[in-house]
């Protein structure tokens, strides 16, 4: 097999540099992208607010792998515009990812994957039951994100973007794979985040919960939330209680766990739960398991234009792969 050459960009960062490890430890030849300067041989630089430092460090790449949180897409859209392929692992909001499909619809020159974490097995697992369940009307997906572990910092922000949205959020128990059991979930129905591809959700209606791992960081909130002072919360309050750690030197393995349930009119049909280890630890092998799947199809097999790993792949033909990764898919019964 003839050597790719992958770009990864945010490699600086703990994700990033991470998946970079991972990925040469799979046998690619990896190139680090980053904003701050180093003399290594596999060393690109990349500054998203430079023009043309992009552009300069895709020479020569035959797949970039993003882990740069940047609302405005830039690296994003100039793969759609100029070529070549990306597969990124940022949670890119709604608004983001329609400026994304307006330029793949314009004529998109290169192909751009979303959903490449661990939250791209659980939109797998969705697919896969729609096919087997049609007639649901209702698609549920529920995810425990953690304000600790690898994540650190970057986990408790997130959780401030996905949850400091409305005053007030329902909650709601859902049951989630052993050892998380059932746990007190918000709603992110009309949060600006997309967890599955309308291509396979069609027009059924998507339920999206987030449980928050640490239990008195997921108390607080929920008092919060009962006060209806949810969104008064300053993300320092939560960015405050994690203490800045520097780079470790492994991935810590907390239990992650999602659910995946159809319903039609108010009737659970079916439930399976995705098991994994660590947050982060989980994000680098999902990738890494989507860069394989990407880079075995032909030459000029990539379809150009904007897609979800669901859109591309099939559980069926990537779940011995995943099993090898320690992440399992299962029966859940509620």
């Amino acid at each position: 097999m003839t050597e790719k050459t992958i770009l990864v960009l945010g490699a600086q960062g703990v994700l990033g540099q991470f998946t970079a490890r991972a990925l040469q430890a799979a046998g690619y030849r990896v190139l680090r992208g980053g904003r701050r300067r180093e003399a290594a041989e596999d060393f690109r630089w990349v500054d998203l607010d430079v023009p043309g430092s992009l552009s300069a460090a895709l020479k020569g790449v035959d797949l970039v792998v993003s882990s740069i949180e940047d609302p405005e897409v830039r690296a994003e859209l100039e793969v759609l515009r100029q070529g070549g392929a990306m597969l990124s692992q940022a949670t890119i909001p709604a608004s983001a990812r329609r400026r994304l499909q307006q330029v793949a619809e314009s004529g998109a020159r290169g192909t751009l994957v979303l959903n490449s974490g661990f939250s791209g097995v659980g939109a797998l697992v969705a697919r896969q039951l729609l096919e087997e369940y049609p007639q649901a009307t209702r698609i549920e997906l529920g995810y425990i994100i953690s304000a600790g572990g690898s994540a650190g910092l970057a986990g408790s922000r997130y959780i401030h973007r996905l949850l400091a949205t409305q005053p007030q959020l329902r909650v709601q128990n859902r049951k989630f794979p052993a050892p998380r059991g059932v746990r007190p979930c918000f709603d992110l129905s009309d949060n600006d985040e997309i967890w599955l591809s309308s291509e396979v959700s069609g027009k059924r209606l998507v339920q999206t919960w987030l449980a928050v791992a640490e239990r008195p960081l997921s108390g607080l909130l929920r008092l919060l939330n009962k006060l209806g002072l949810l969104a008064r919360l300053p993300q320092a309050a939560l960015t405050a209680m994690v203490r800045l750690k520097p780079m470790p030197s492994r991935l810590t393995c907390e239990p992650m766990r999602s659910r995946i349930a159809l319903y039609q009119n108010g009737r659970l049909l079916v439930a399976q739960g995705v098991s994994a280890e660590g947050d982060y630890n989980s994000t680098v092998q999902s990738t890494c398991l989507f860069v394989g799947a990407l880079l075995a199809q032909p030459e000029g097999a990539w379809p150009q234009g904007l897609y979800g790993v669901e859109d591309l792949f099939r559980l069926h033909d990537l779940r011995a792969d995943l099993e090898q990764k320690r992440i399992l898919v299962q029966a859940l019964v509620d």
